[in-house]
């Protein structure tokens, strides 16, 4: 250390809380009330079955977006979420 750096104190960003501040806040701020999740959820399902019904039709499917998909199907936490 040189007279410098223990001149100078420890650096601090009071502009950039703590992650888990951050994180709380963006929760409560996401927060949808039950109808409207619902309506996203409609919405989800749909556009994955359509999409699912246009690879069904393609030989060989689509790669990686038909085991993204398979992987992740309406059924589990993952695909829903």
């Amino acid at each position: 250390m040189n007279a410098v750096t223990a001149a100078l104190p420890p650096f601090q960003a009071p502009y950039a809380p703590p992650d888990e501040e951050l994180a709380a806040k963006f929760i409560v701020d996401a927060a949808r009330d039950g109808a409207a999740e619902r309506r996203v959820d409609a919405r989800a399902r749909r556009l994955i079955a359509a999409i699912r019904a246009k690879i069904g039709g393609l030989v060989g499917g689509l790669g990686g977006v038909e085991d993204f998909l398979h992987a992740f199907s309406l059924s589990t936490k993952e695909g829903l979420g």
